[in-house]
């Protein structure tokens, strides 16, 4: 899990319009006037004696490219250093709204005070908390959340709630929040705080890969989610870099390793295999392709040993004065030292031995690493 704190540039600014006309003339006009340089942004509605009303409507620039594309937010707050607010036109809530990819333009045109192009509701803070010459929090919610842009930029409007509402306010009042800009400096500008994970999933080298069976593997793999849960999660895998098969298990997954036996594979065959995993959230996610080869069956034989030896003195007193001792049925394995484990039975009766039979292999479950006893 990653945090990044990024902050608006200077192509943040509001747009304002006054109306003689009436509230919703002021509210509902397709333009308005552009402040993109100053070092406040006002979001306000004011309703004035003459009468007139003013809307003002703030817009946010934030670069949010550092923030890897594919990483799921897990917290998104917006920090605003507020200067004044007011509220004597009633209670009333500031609100994050959202036009992308098309609005706000930057930089700002006048077309963007245009209100309906701003739809739902990302997050908002109410007037009442609010504090003077401190940074505000305004986290934002599920939808919000969304807005944010991985690998590019974040733009946000903010609008008083009485202006999203139509609610229009009292002669000689106001509802309003201004806070700094990035002309202000460093120290005040509007920021996000983003708390976001990349999901990843890794692709582990094949285990289990035996001569005594083939025809399975166990395929491993690594999740990475943080603190989110997967749905599914398994093994695409085919003798090319094409899923051609699958082996998966449905459930409800964190962090962390997993592995799943493959079977019905070929012997002395190579394939290709990655790891998946399914999330409601993000999708289907795929690890990198691992190259594989399955195992060379072991083929077990059994060599029988007949040979016949002229006894010595003291074998023949063992054996009850017999001069002629057979030898019969050893049994030695096809492997790469059974010549060693020939050779050096036989040495033992090096001096004795005046003929030997060895008869060609016969098949015999025996594998690698059996411990043959030879009685003599």
């Amino acid at each position: 899990m990653s945090v990044k704190t990024v902050y608006t540039s200077a192509s943040d600014g509001y747009i304002h319009y006054s109306s003689s006309v009436s509230f919703l003339d002021a509210r509902n006009y397709t333009w308005g006037f552009i402040v993109p340089t100053s070092s406040e942004i006002s979001v306000r509605l004011d309703h004035t004696v003459i009468p007139t009303w003013v809307i003002g409507r703030g817009f946010l620039f934030f670069d949010t490219s550092a923030i890897p594309s594919g990483a799921f937010i897990i917290t998104a707050t917006l920090s605003i250093y507020v200067s004044h607010h007011g509220d004597s036109g009633g209670n009333f809530d500031l609100i994050v709204q959202n036009g992308q990819p098309t609005y706000p333009h930057d930089p700002l045109v006048m077309g963007d005070f245009l209100y309906s192009q701003y739809p739902g509701n990302g997050g908002s803070i109410n007037s009442t908390p609010l504090v003077d010459g401190a940074y505000n929090d305004i986290p934002l919610n599920a939808v919000g959340k969304l807005w944010i842009n991985p690998g590019g930029t974040t733009k946000l409007c903010l609008r008083t709630s009485k202006d999203i509402d139509g609610d229009d306010i009292a002669v000689e009042t106001s509802v309003r929040v201004n806070f700094y800009t990035a002309e202000k400096g460093s120290a005040y500008r509007a920021k996000l705080v983003i708390t976001y994970i990349v999901p990843t999933i890794t692709t582990h080298k094949p285990s289990d890969i035996v001569r005594m069976d083939p025809s399975k593997v166990t395929a491993n793999g690594l999740v990475e989610i943080g603190t989110q849960n997967i749905t599914k999660r398994g093994f695409k895998y085919g003798e090319t870099e094409v899923d051609t098969w699958d082996k998966s298990e449905p459930g409800t997954f964190s962090s962390g390793p997993f592995s799943l036996q493959i079977t019905g594979l070929d012997p002395d065959i190579i394939y290709y295999v990655r790891a998946y995993m399914v999330s409601a959230t993000w999708g289907e996610n795929f690890g990198a392709y691992i190259q594989f080869r399955t195992a060379v069956p072991y083929w077990s034989t059994k060599t029988e040993i007949k040979a016949k030896a002229i006894a010595s003195d003291e074998d023949i007193d063992k054996v009850g004065g017999i001069r002629t001792l057979p030898i019969n049925n050893h049994l030695i394995q096809t492997v790469s030292i059974a010549q060693n484990i020939a050779d050096a039975y036989l040495a033992e009766y090096k001096d004795q031995k005046i003929m030997m039979v060895v008869d060609r292999p016969i098949p015999l479950p025996y594998e690698r690493g059996d411990i043959i006893k030879v009685k003599i």
